[in-house]
């Protein structure tokens, strides 16, 4: 929604410069619109898995699993 604002102004401005100009030349040039999204992907079928020790000095790190696994 707000990208089409700014496209609807972006052309409303083009429009309103090309009235006060006796010419204009339009170049095709290529244009990226990238978008941030905040979130987590999840399978389908998980499970949580909770520990809640009395002590984590217990424990001792012995392997971690690539990423994505």
């Amino acid at each position: 929604m707000l990208y089409s604002r700014f496209l609807s102004l972006l052309l409303i401005t083009q429009i309103a410069q090309t009235t006060l100009a006796d010419e204009y030349t339009v170049e095709p040039k290529s244009f990226k619109v990238e978008t941030a999204l905040p979130g987590v992907f999840l399978p389908a079928d998980f499970q949580t898995i909770s520990i809640k020790p009395e002590s984590w000095s217990d424990f001792t790190i012995t392997s971690l699993a690539p990423q994505g696994s």
